[in-house]
């Protein structure tokens, strides 16, 4: 929990939450404060600040726990813990840039069918 509050601090955005949340509970709904953790819907909300977002994808993603699922799944198991603003915008552009999906993962597209020979010219 010490890494999510020094998250807070250096995301401005979020430091100006956390101070509206101290000197006016409730004023903000859906947000909470809880020992120093700002809650959204009861999911912990990540700050900005020192690529705490990136390792929470690394872990729901990259790990045997994560296995490289696709970007719905991993989505949903990040959001089922956490919350940051433009969440799914930020894991569907990660998920698309994992090298490691990007090689393994099928195309669901048609094939091209047989190869056709061009026609032989009749000038140079």
């Amino acid at each position: 929990m010490k890494k999510v509050s020094l998250s807070y601090n250096l995301d401005p955005i979020t430091a100006q939450l956390l101070t509206e949340l101290i000197t006016l509970p409730g004023s903000k709904p859906h947000y909470s404060l809880s020992q120093g953790v700002i809650r959204y819907d009861h999911r912990i909300y990540v700050g900005k600040g020192n690529n705490l977002r990136l390792k929470i994808f690394q872990a729901l993603h990259l790990s045997p726990l994560g296995g490289h699922s696709g970007q719905q799944r991993t989505y949903c198991r990040v959001k089922g813990l956490f919350y940051w603003p433009n969440m799914k915008v930020d894991i569907l552009q990660w998920v698309s840039e994992c090298d490691t999906c990007q090689k393994i993962k099928i195309k669901n597209v048609l094939s091209p069918g047989l190869y056709q020979p061009l026609p032989i010219p009749e000038l140079p």
